[in-house]
């Protein structure tokens, strides 16, 4: 594997995922606002790449009702220092919208975002990307 800088020490690609439930836990009047212990959880990971699902970029409702809600989509909120983000969408609602979202150490080249049909009913979508970073080969 070729090492490079932005690598641990020891030369592991280190990757996380992490379903953050729209930054609330909780539902109805004891809902709580976790997007602050989450940035803490972030930066804790020292992943190299970090995939987040259920990321909010915009949501009215949250906003009103949470005294503390970031004033940045939380994709770039969650995003530690060096780090570059990516968001897209997933669902729109009357409130805001919701997604996935990619957080990296390397530069990102190029994103592109594919739906795929769940059931019925329902979509998903998935953010791809292509980042400039220098692996030979992967174990």
């Amino acid at each position: 594997m070729v090492h490079n800088a932005l690598m641990d020490k020891d030369g592991v690609f280190r990757v996380a995922t992490w379903n953050i439930h729209k930054g609330v836990r909780g539902v109805g009047p004891a809902r709580r606002l976790e997007i602050h212990d989450i940035g803490h959880g972030v930066e804790q990971l020292d992943a190299d790449v970090v995939c987040l699902q259920e990321v909010r970029k915009v949501h009215r409702r949250g906003q009103d009702h949470f005294a503390r809600w970031p004033a940045q989509p939380q994709a770039e909120y969650l995003a530690p220092l060096g780090y570059e983000a990516v968001y897209r969408t997933n669902a729109y609602t009357r409130d805001g919208e919701h997604g996935n979202a990619l957080l990296t150490r390397w530069p990102v080249v190029t994103t592109s975002t594919r739906t795929c049909r769940t059931t019925v009913s329902s979509n998903a979508a998935c953010c791809m990307w292509r980042s400039g970073w220098p692996i030979g080969r992967c174990m």
